[in-house]
């Protein structure tokens, strides 16, 4: 098969009726907007979906951060439902980037929860460059 016949997306399932980029593709990025006073709603997930907000504690991190970054004037939070291993939120970004805000927001929170465990790392256990949470996923891709 040569070069001109590969498909233009190898990370895009066919259908009859639209291309869906695959989970984890570069494709779901594209078009991504940062726009300041816009309302996102926003769900981000734990590593490997590990239930670590179930620990009361953990939880209280994960609001206490969303608290501080409004109180900061990085977004405004209209709700946030945290559940055993996953966050969802609706905010209001204020002024910087999107992606700027959730990794001061993830990376905070993944270094205290980091506090409440002696262990590091992907074993189900929190770090600061990959837990509590995996990738950003939200309604605007």
């Amino acid at each position: 098969m040569g070069e001109a016949s590969k498909p233009r997306h190898e990370n895009v399932m066919k259908t009859d009726r639209i291309n869906i980029p695959l989970k984890g593709s570069k494709s779901l990025r594209t078009g991504r907007r940062s726009i300041p006073r816009q309302i996102y709603l926003l769900t981000t997930a734990t590593f490997k979906r590990t239930p670590i907000f179930s620990n009361p504690n953990a939880a209280a991190i994960v609001l206490n951060t969303l608290k501080y970054l409004e109180d900061q004037g990085h977004l405004t939070l209209e709700a946030a439902v945290v559940m055993p291993d996953h966050v969802h939120m609706v905010a209001g970004l204020l002024s910087e980037s999107l992606p700027d805000v959730m990794g001061a927001f993830k990376g905070f929170t993944a270094r205290s929860i980091n506090k409440l465990s002696t262990a590091r790392g992907r074993s189900g256990t929190p770090s600061t460059m990959t837990m509590p949470f995996g990738k950003m996923r939200c309604c605007w891709r």
